[in-house]
């Protein structure tokens, strides 16, 4: 139903959208942020040895810019 209705609305195929969307884990998302960043500290909202939080708050500093600029320039080829 989603599918057709979003086909009517702006003549593109769902499913196509679909494959290229998904969900970025807890271990994804801290593991970019930490490529990109030297120092990064997370909370979560359950202080628990293993991730069953629904949510993070991750605070990263110190930039690693040759990594932005090298990912920057990888984009623009």
């Amino acid at each position: 139903m989603v599918g057709a209705a979003f086909r009517l609305k702006y003549g593109l195929n769902y499913d196509v959208l679909m494959d290229y969307e998904h969900l970025n884990t807890y271990s994804e998302i801290v593991d970019v942020v930490s490529h990109f960043f030297r120092h990064v500290k997370v909370k979560r909202t359950l202080n628990l040895p293993f991730h069953l939080s629904l949510y993070a708050y991750i605070e990263a500093t110190d930039p690693k810019l040759n990594e932005v600029y090298e990912c920057l320039e990888s984009r623009r080829s």
